[in-house]
This record gives C-alpha cells, structure tokens and sequence, in this order.
C-alpha cells in the first residue's frame, strides 16, 4: 500500500498589521504640483464640475503660467 502525505501549510499573519494610510489623491497632486510650479494649486474633482486652480500674483506671472501651458510663443501674437 502507498501512503499520502498531505501538508497543509497555513499563511501566517503578522499580529499587528498597521492599516493601510487613507491617501487623498488630490491633495498629493496639489502638494507635488505647488511644490513643482512654485505656486498655490487647488484641484477640485467632486461632482460634475472639476477645475484646476493655478494662483498667480501679477500679469507677468499670470504670462509665466500661460506659456508653460501653452507655448513660448502662445502670447506673440496677442
């Protein structure tokens, strides 16, 4: 007669598992972005209407945002 073996082994869960950290999104987009672009960002992504809100303390400043979204040469013509 043959016999079987049958291990069976059992996953074994550390005792004090931390939970996992809650992670808002946007506000670690808004972090990374002020921190990148040196100004205020302020994303709203709740219901319908989502915006993106770039802070800016002059026209030239506001010029500085509209050229890194747009182009260097986006004002040229204006």
């Amino acid at each position: 007669e043959r016999e079987v073996v049958v291990i069976v082994l059992e996953a074994v869960e550390d005792e004090e598992e931390a939970p996992l950290p809650i992670v808002d999104y946007f506000r670690e987009l808004e972090l990374r972005m002020q921190s990148h672009l040196g100004r205020k960002v302020k994303i709203e992504g709740k219901g319908r209407k989502k915006t993106l809100i770039l802070s800016y303390e002059d026209n030239e400043d506001l010029d500085d945002i509209i050229k890194l979204l747009c182009g260097e040469d986006f004002l040229e013509n204006f």
